[in-house]
């Protein structure tokens, strides 16, 4: 898992001058946030009464 530098500076080096490199970005932008949040909900604890 990447940490927030990390997949900032892998997305910072994606050249988005063209279309595929938009896409390229917009798809490794939405993995990221969509592992994030499964490694959120994952370390959640739920506690009963």
């Amino acid at each position: 898992m990447l940490d927030a530098t990390e997949a900032r500076q892998v997305l910072d080096s994606i050249d988005v001058g063209t279309p595929i490199g938009l896409s390229d970005r917009a798809l490794i932008a939405l993995m990221v946030f969509s592992f994030a949040r499964v490694g959120a909900a994952l370390a959640m604890r739920v506690e009963g009464d």
